[in-house]
């Protein structure tokens, strides 16, 4: 056999590689929907005035409950009433924090809580389980 005919098989297995691999398929992610039970977490940037009271809740026009920090002056807002609305089974993305001291509002804001979404699948073009970062609020805000 000659040169020219192994050419040729190389060349038609270069194709056949080609078609293959370059098909235009789309990647199917599965259909798993993935829910965030877990706390939010934040902490304030600057100091809180002495006897300041911290309240949040999950949304918009919640009505704020009041939440403790931890030891290490992180606070935790766990995804169950009365943080969620009554009929709200997961808290969202948004997160309305209110710190008080005495007559005054010192912070009366709705943040959007950072999220990090792992990857998944052989190439990692699939989303997978989301988890909450730590929100750092500024007492300024």
């Amino acid at each position: 056999m000659g040169r020219r005919w192994w050419n040729g098989i190389a060349v038609l297995g270069l194709l056949g590689a080609v078609s293959t691999t370059l098909t235009g398929c789309i990647v199917a992610c599965p259909a798993i929907g993935y829910i965030n039970t877990s706390p939010t977490l934040f902490e304030f940037t600057g100091p809180l005035p002495i006897g300041a009271k911290v309240s949040a809740c999950y949304g918009d026009a919640c009505d704020p409950a009041v939440v403790q920090a931890n030891d290490d002056g992180i606070w935790e807002v766990p995804q169950e009433v009365p943080y969620l609305a009554d009929a709200s089974p997961i808290g969202g993305t948004r997160l309305r924090v209110v710190v008080e001291s005495g007559e005054q509002n010192i912070i009366d804001n709705v943040f959007d809580i950072p999220m990090s979404v792992e990857r998944t699948g052989f190439l990692w073009q699939c989303p997978g389980p989301v988890h909450f970062e730590r929100l750092r609020i500024s007492i300024a805000d």
